[in-house]
């Protein structure tokens, strides 16, 4: 009888023992929560209240979540995103509001988010683009692509044009001879045969980037980039052979160019041979550079 109640007590006194060291634990788990807690709180109330940080400080962090979470297509094809963000509060409202860079995106394409667009961009640049794949008639609004043509030439620094051969000829009606802000040209013929609209023959000296692709004709009596001395990207990706565009005279051209980084001549132009290239051009800046085509001297390096 006295060995099994040593036993119970022994079995009884082994669980006390374990349950002291659980208890043991848990208050000292407890314990580091209530620390990190603490600390987290002296924390947060360092933190300056929102309503408290200088709107210049607001701008520079609500751009650079913009640029840091939106990917650029994502801003032209769901700028609501950017709206989302300033339901925060009344602060970031304004600050989305009054930062005129995030409404300069202009697609002729989706004409509703554009006349929005244009009073809240200001003054400051505007990229204008418009991208269309369909053979069929599927033109931008035409009072859209009028107004802003014609009231903010001087704004547009970048034009990038991806479209059928008849939407060419349609907006050769609407764009100025002149864009003297043009800092970025892209014209990419996805159907058809078009010709290059005639503004292309009188591009501020200042361009940097400048690109055609697709089957585009060259209706002007030269190219217009004998003297882009600030030409960074030049790409020429043709189909169609041209005898107006030479590219005999745009390789010698490129001594003119001395900041030139990127270079792409994908053609099926065959008049090379019967032209005098130069034996040295200087590009110091040169990062790329892709020939594809009939240019097959090129290839012979001294």
């Amino acid at each position: 009888m006295e060995t099994g109640t040593d036993a119970l007590l022994d079995n009884i006194q082994a669980r006390m023992v374990t349950i002291l060291k659980m208890k043991q634990t848990y208050e000292t788990a407890i314990a580091q929560e209530e620390s990190a807690l603490a600390q987290d709180r002296r924390l947060l109330n360092s933190f300056q209240p929102i309503g408290k940080i200088p709107m210049d400080v607001l701008l520079i962090i609500f751009m650079f979540y913009i640029q840091d979470t939106l990917p650029e297509n994502a801003k032209r094809r769901n700028p609501f995103n950017i709206v989302r963000l300033t339901h925060v509060c009344s602060r970031w409202r304004v600050v989305a509001t009054e930062t005129a860079t995030l409404w300069t995106f202009i697609d002729l394409g989706w004409p509703a988010w554009t006349i929005a667009l244009i009073p809240r961009s200001v003054l400051a640049p505007l990229s204008v683009v418009f991208s269309s794949y369909s053979p069929v008639e599927n033109y931008p609004t035409k009072s859209l692509t009028k107004y802003i043509f014609k009231h903010h030439p001087r704004r547009i620094a970048s034009l990038k044009i991806s479209a059928p051969h008849n939407i060419f000829t349609w907006l050769d009606i609407f764009i100025p001879l002149f864009l003297p802000s043009l800092r970025v040209l892209q014209l990419v013929c996805a159907y058809g045969e078009a010709s290059t609209p005639r503004f292309a023959g009188n591009l501020p000296t200042n361009l940097q980037y400048f690109r055609l692709m697709g089957n585009l004709k060259w209706k002007i009596e030269s190219p217009p980039l004998l003297s882009h001395s600030t030409l960074e990207t030049l790409s020429l990706r043709l189909n169609t052979p041209d005898s107006r565009l030479q590219m005999g005279d745009i390789l010698r051209a490129l001594d003119n160019m001395p900041l030139l980084k990127q270079l792409h001549l994908h053609t099926a132009f065959s008049t090379l041979w019967s032209t005098s290239l130069p034996s040295i051009v200087q590009l110091p800046y040169l990062t790329r550079l892709s020939i594809v085509g009939q240019c097959f001297e090129l290839c012979c390096f001294p």
